[in-house]
């Protein structure tokens, strides 16, 4: 029982002649009894300490507030990320916030260094994992709220015009089966090409869409206009 029942009973025991039988009462019997007039009486105080012993959860109105519909988008629409530089990270931040989606970023167990990074380094870790398409390395956790989504945005740097290793992890990690995937990725010049879209798909089980590079700077509004066609 929350704040709207405990309303609603309130109301009957204030209104409700004695020894008559007291009949449900709709929402528009409600009026003008709000909230915030409500939420620091005692009586209601007492109401939650009751509902506390009893083992109920219960929500205080007041913290949260939120509209349906975009609870409902955050829930259908997931922007799942990896970013070594940070790049790719800030893209991914604007990209949810505009569409009011939730977001979660992919991390490999062991963070990548400078050193990792170095692509003229034949030996950097990055170097040795994209060199071996099969390579999987381990993640830090596997709590992306995948099952909850139907619409995934998924985005990465491009390393060695695909995706990072640590994408194809992701991937193995979850169940997309009857899934959206959207890519979207960064990088100075190279683009998503054709290998990724069709690894990702094969790996996912998903309908996979190519989606597009965007550069480090690309507004909020330019990505939106762009999910929205997606």
């Amino acid at each position: 029982m929350g704040l709207f029942d405990f309303l609603k009973s309130k109301k009957k025991k204030e209104e409700a002649p004695a020894e008559a039988e007291v009949l449900p009462l709709d929402s528009s019997e409600l009026a003008g009894i709000e909230p915030p007039e409500t939420r620091y009486t005692q009586e209601y105080q007492d109401f939650l300490a009751s509902r506390e012993a009893a083992g109920d959860g219960i929500e205080l109105p007041g913290t949260r507030v939120r509209d349906t519909e975009q609870e409902v988008m955050e829930m259908k629409t997931l922007v799942a990320y990896f970013s070594a530089g940070g790049v790719t990270a800030a893209v991914a931040k604007r990209l949810a916030d505009a569409l009011g989606a939730a977001l979660y970023e992919i991390k490999p167990e062991t963070a990548y260094t400078t050193e990792d990074l170095d692509w003229r380094n034949q030996e950097s870790r990055s170097s040795v994992e994209m060199k071996d398409k099969d390579c999987r390395p381990p993640l830090m956790d596997t709590d992306a709220p995948v099952a909850e989504a139907d619409l995934i945005f998924l985005g990465y740097p491009v390393w060695w015009y695909r995706e990072p290793s640590i994408i194809d992890s992701f991937l193995d990690a979850y169940d997309f089966k009857g899934k959206k995937i959207v890519l979207f990725a960064t990088s100075g010049t190279s683009g998503i090409g054709e290998e990724a879209p069709q690894r990702i798909a094969r790996l996912s089980g998903a309908e996979v869409l190519p989606g597009k590079r965007f550069p480090a700077d690309v507004s909020a509004e330019e990505l939106k206009a762009w999910a929205e066609t997606c």
